[in-house]
């Protein structure tokens, strides 16, 4: 069975129908605390928060630099 991993950004209108339509969720990731979180928690899904200046847009991390785009 495939399970699916949610990315998420705001209110959890779109992740609570995926949980009704019993869809199989297996993780929630976010980049801030958000009442999507909060929905997981509650549904028992787990979830992660992904830390926005470890990996996003300008981190060392990021794949690439400025002056590619």
């Amino acid at each position: 069975m495939k399970r699916l991993a949610i990315l998420v950004s705001g209110t959890g209108s779109l992740l609570e129908a995926m949980i009704k339509d019993e869809l199989p969720i297996a993780l929630v990731l976010a980049d801030r605390e958000c009442r999507d979180i909060n929905i997981a928690r509650e549904a028992k899904i787990k979830e992660v928060i992904i830390d926005r200046e470890k990996y996003g847009y300008g981190s060392k991390s990021y794949p690439f630099s400025r002056k590619e785009f």
